[in-house]
């Protein structure tokens, strides 16, 4: 969806509109983010804010400041609208505050109890298995292996919920062993490269938002995930000029 407002920007940069009329192209990007609001997830807010961030930079480097600062404002009034009147939404929000307090305590040790709290754990957990097998457990252990050192480390909840990664990066390092983890930055890397060679805004924004997702999520551990990369990729490298 974040990636679908970028691309309903780059329409709008010239003056392209959803089946040709400005209002249907207009709603469109204000469900669009209205619906990434409600999602009520932190990696999704993110990546809303950084689809708008490339709009707007791109009306702005096409001479149409006015109308970027107005599509800026107008998307990110809706999206800090629904968010802040969303007690989901805010449920969330403080986990991450929660979090951040909690770590700041010196000498206290900082124990899993929400999402964010897990997704800290899982990467360093993560880490811990890489050093342990640096030629990865397979595609298949990576579950029982992290719940082993969950349940050593007194990580109820990690253990409860069988918590993955939550980042592809550490997901290949712990899979494939740390080859695996540099053979996905290479490709991103590579994918980066022919962007800005090219100068093609939609690719670069496509690998930008994935890489964010990367961050956070297990993004190809899902079917969703690994069809969404592959088409998308393959797409756009293949659409380049020679």
């Amino acid at each position: 969806m974040a990636f679908g407002l970028v691309v309903l920007g780059r329409m709008y940069s010239r003056h392209m509109f959803a089946l040709g009329k400005p209002w249907v192209h207009h709603i469109t990007a204000a469900l669009l983010v209205l619906h990434i609001a409600l999602l009520s997830s932190k990696a999704g807010y993110l990546c809303a804010l950084l689809a708008l961030l490339l709009v707007t930079l791109l009306l702005l480097r096409r001479k149409r400041s006015m109308q970027g600062l107005v599509y800026l404002l107008l998307n990110g009034a809706l999206f800090a609208s629904v968010v802040l009147f969303s007690p989901n939404a805010q449920r969330r929000l403080e986990e991450v505050t929660t979090l951040n307090q909690a770590a700041n305590n010196d000498g206290e040790e900082v124990k899993a109890t929400s999402s964010s709290g897990g997704r800290v754990v899982a990467w360093e957990t993560a880490l811990k298995v890489m050093v342990e097998q640096p030629m990865g457990v397979g595609t298949g252990d990576v579950t029982n292996v992290l719940k082993e050192h969950y349940l050593a480390d007194g990580e109820s909840y990690a253990y409860k919920k069988e918590l993955n990664p939550h980042n592809q990066f550490l997901q290949s390092g712990v899979e494939f062993g740390w080859l695996g983890m540099v053979l996905l930055m290479v490709i991103m890397a590579a994918g980066f490269r022919i962007a800005l060679r090219h100068r093609d805004f939609l690719f670069f924004s496509f690998l930008l938002l994935l890489g964010l997702n990367m961050l956070f999520e297990s993004f190809l551990e899902v079917q969703s995930g690994v069809v969404f990369f592959g088409f998308f990729f393959c797409f756009f490298v293949r659409s380049l000029p020679k």
